[in-house]
């Protein structure tokens, strides 16, 4: 005990390191750590090794594929936990310092580009005007955002991923979609009758803007309520319901659109499964999570209204 207070004494040590070896063991995985500081696994290792030379002790005991804690390393955690700050809002308190520091009033907001078209955009004149001391920058984007890591403050996306491992996202708005392919397509190849019957069509399956594919989409029959999860035969899947038109012209192929989209005034455009009601796509707002500005949660709140404003105008 000794001479570990000795070498307290002789060497500091990195909240930095500490904070990462504090919540990768609350996380309990040197991946998704890494996924959470937006860091690789060599990096959580290497400040953890840091941490344990600077005290000198062994704070995690590892095998070939898990690990866990020391007592020693238990006895630390326990004990910054008992203290009358939270790591989690020291390093809150830091990072809001920084940043709130070196950009003032100066927001970097991505969005789809299609949202932007037919919901944002259009409204964005409003926000300016009302707080004409705020620097907005729009970044209209497909790919999903690393927020810290790519300086986004506000962002809206279509499906989130395990890069916003304990990141709080909020769903502002579900839109709804519809099957459509046209009469040439049914003359050659047939009209599905069921969900089920689309693994053998050309139908265009979900891209999500992280580049995964969606293997199945869930319908729901809306007399009965049936609910159908049919997988999906994605020979060609698409991120962009936009360009799903162009690809429904070609005769070739079954794809989604939005409910709302006007289809072109060609009178060989049909609704395939009218019946059903196809799986929406949800879109969810995240705001960064270390900065605390106030310009930030008025363009929240703001982004928030215009979806519920499209939902009161959609019920009347």
């Amino acid at each position: 005990r000794n001479k570990m207070a000795n070498q307290l004494s002789k060497n500091k040590f990195s909240l930095d390191d500490l904070y990462t070896f504090i919540k990768t063991v609350e996380i309990g995985s040197f991946t998704h750590a890494a996924k959470f500081f937006s860091i690789n696994t060599t990096t959580v290792a290497r400040k953890i090794s840091n941490l344990e030379d600077s005290l000198g002790v062994n704070l995690i005991e590892r095998t070939n594929n898990s690990f866990h804690a020391t007592q020693i390393g238990r006895n630390i955690i326990e004990q910054v936990k008992k203290a009358d700050f939270s790591l989690d809002q020291l390093q809150q308190i830091v990072k809001n310092a920084v940043y709130n520091d070196s950009s003032p009033g100066t927001i970097f907001f991505s969005l789809p580009p299609g949202v932007g078209i037919n919901h944002v955009s259009k409204h964005i004149h409003r926000f300016t005007r009302a707080n004409p001391n705020i620097q907005l920058n729009i970044s209209y984007q497909s790919k999903e955002p690393e927020l810290v890591k790519d300086n986004i403050d506000v962002a809206l996306i279509f499906y989130p991923s395990e890069k916003h491992v304990n990141q709080k996202i909020k769903r502002i708005a579900a839109f709804k979609v519809k099957l459509c392919c046209t009469t040439t397509y049914v003359q050659k190849y047939g009209m599905p009758q069921t969900p089920n019957d689309l693994i053998n069509h050309q139908c265009v399956g979900r891209l999500t803007d992280n580049l995964i594919v969606r293997k199945a989409i869930t319908f729901t029959h809306q007399t009965t309520g049936e609910i159908i999860n049919a997988e999906m035969p994605n020979n060609i899947t698409t991120n962009n319901l936009m360009n799903n038109v162009e690809l429904i012209k070609s005769n070739e192929m079954i794809a989604a659109v939005w409910e709302k989209t006007s289809l072109p005034n060609e009178s060989n455009f049909v609704q395939v499964l009218a019946e059903y009601e196809v799986e929406p796509v949800y879109l969810y707002l995240l705001k960064h999570p270390y900065r605390q500005d106030k310009s930030i949660d008025l363009l929240a709140t703001f982004i928030e209204k215009i979806f519920k404003d499209d939902d009161q105008q959609s019920a009347n």
